[in-house]
């Protein structure tokens, strides 16, 4: 199965530095600038080509990340997610709390990390999210 990454996040040279990382470790990843144009595609994409991991950003302009997680978990769209953000991961852990976020990385970050924990993730079961109703 491909490993289908969608990376969000409006700094262009970040994007496409993690992209590029991300795809010489075997991952296919489409970027986008904003959360409003990623939950278009993953919309696009339901019950096809779907993706299986999502990289956000937290501060973007006209949906932020923060909006985009709650956005696909109110319409039941289940994907494991990361979130990336220059402020304080502790800032964010109460903002992202319920959400069923896996982790949520500091920038700057070593891409290896990130690239191990996405492997390690995806190499794993995953159980159903619970959807908001």
């Amino acid at each position: 199965m491909q490993n289908n990454i969608i990376l969000v996040d409006d700094d262009e040279s970040i994007a496409e530095g993690i992209k590029h990382f991300l795809e010489k470790n075997n991952y296919s990843v489409s970027v986008f600038e904003n959360g409003q144009k990623a939950f278009s595609e993953i919309i696009r994409r339901e019950g096809t080509e779907q993706f299986n991991f999502l990289i956000t950003d937290f501060l973007m302009p006209q949906m932020n990340g923060l909006e985009l997680v709650k956005k696909l978990k109110e319409n039941c769209i289940c994907i494991p997610t990361v979130v990336i953000s220059s402020k304080r991961r502790a800032d964010l852990l109460v903002s992202f709390k319920d959400l069923e976020v896996l982790e949520i990385f500091e920038k700057p970050f070593e891409l290896k990390i990130l690239s191990n924990f996405i492997s390690e993730i995806l190499s794993k079961d995953r159980e159903a999210c619970t959807c908001k109703s």
